[in-house]
């Protein structure tokens, strides 16, 4: 679990705001391929440039990782919320 939440982070426009690595948050964004079922290859360059446009940048193939983050995360919120009320 800790490994996906790291996995994550690398996703937040402000982990790529500065002048990151070519590298940065690619074995992380491996594993949320991985674990989505998507393909890697076609992520990572899509990722690369979401990341040399400071965000600005979102390719669709990187825009389905994005999309299925987003909604694990509204789902464990709805959980949370649940669980609190």
């Amino acid at each position: 679990m800790k490994a996906l939440c790291k996995a994550v982070e690398v996703l937040d426009v402000a982990a790529v705001a500065n002048e990151v690595p070519p590298e940065y948050g690619e074995t992380e964004l491996k594993l949320l391929c991985k674990k989505f079922g998507l393909g890697f290859s076609e992520a990572k360059n899509a990722y690369r440039d979401f990341k040399e446009s400071g965000g600005k940048v979102i390719v669709d193939s990187f825009r389905k990782v994005m999309h299925f983050v987003d909604t694990i995360q509204k789902i464990y919120t709805v959980h949370v919320i649940s669980l609190v009320v």
